[in-house]
């Protein structure tokens, strides 16, 4: 796994067959994917849960730390995490953040590209979340929908009575209003942490910003769900949250269509899907 959220856990497994050799999916926190540096407890339980409902036998992690270190601030999380992802019946009613993944990170740009200025590449490709789908691009005419795979690990609808809160959340970046006075767009959001996690007396993550959408942005936004129109969406902390019900999800791939509708016609850069995230709360 290295740092990628989406292992291909069943080519392995078919390739294995049925001899005495266990899978272990790792995970780096360390060198992490865009996006996703010191990724919160949720995250990586939809990680692992996904992982171990695609037949992974174990889990490995890659510098996480289970003690003080100095300058790592990260290590209560990385202990609490030992104590959870050993065993899938541990994680199955834990609240999860399902997500898909994003392209580069880890090394920064002068190893691996920068996900906005994305080129193949050659060096380090293993290392790069090479076929990772985000940021994507809407069509700015709506003809075309994006379409993403979020992959669910727990068994959503076969447990709806435990289910507290479900939704869907898209962070957006629209670069044609770079130019356009902050209060006709909504709030700001930091898309990515780069390179390392923040540590004491270093430099710390450098944020990118995204340039967010103008205001009414969730009435133009349409999103299906295995083609299951959701909404209306809302506007919460810069995101666009949409209610989902347990019944709407499957168990593994499910399909996100989302288009934009009534793009001003001048416009010639796209909106672009930079995260796109479920949320699965257990009461």
């Amino acid at each position: 796994g290295c740092r990628n959220f989406q292992v291909d856990v069943p080519a392995f497994r078919a390739v294995v067959g049925d001899r005495p050799i266990k899978l272990l999916c790792a995970l780096d926190e360390h060198h992490a994917s865009d996006g996703y540096a010191a990724a919160p407890i949720e995250v990586l339980r939809g990680v692992w849960s996904n992982w171990y409902h695609q037949g992974a036998d174990g889990l490995q992690s890659f510098n996480f730390k289970y003690a003080p270190d100095p300058g790592e601030l990260h290590w209560p999380k990385h202990r609490q995490a030992f104590r959870e992802m050993g065993e899938p019946e541990r994680l199955r009613f834990l609240d999860k953040t399902f997500v898909v993944q994003r392209r580069g990170g880890g090394h920064g740009p002068s190893v691996i590209p920068d996900p906005h200025e994305w080129t193949t590449p050659t060096l380090f490709y293993f290392n790069t979340n090479l076929m990772a789908p985000l940021p994507a691009p809407l069509d700015n005419a709506g003809r075309t929908a994006t379409l993403l795979t979020l992959y669910v690990g727990d068994d959503v609808p076969g447990v709806s009575e435990r289910v507290s809160l479900l939704r869907l959340r898209l962070l957006l970046n629209d670069p044609e209003t770079a130019d356009t006075p902050e209060a006709e767009k909504i709030a700001p959001v930091q898309v990515r942490d780069r390179i390392v996690p923040e540590r004491v007396g270093g430099p710390g993550p450098a944020p990118i910003r995204t340039s967010p959408p103008r205001r009414g942005v969730e009435d133009r936004i349409r999103v299906r769900l295995n083609n299951l129109p959701l909404g209306p969406g809302k506007v919460r902390s810069g995101w666009l949250e949409y209610p989902v019900r347990p019944n709407q999800l499957a168990g593994g791939e499910n399909l996100v269509d989302v288009r934009v509708t009534g793009r001003p016609t001048g416009c010639v850069s796209p909106i672009l899907v930079e995260k796109l995230e479920l949320d699965v709360k257990y009461g």
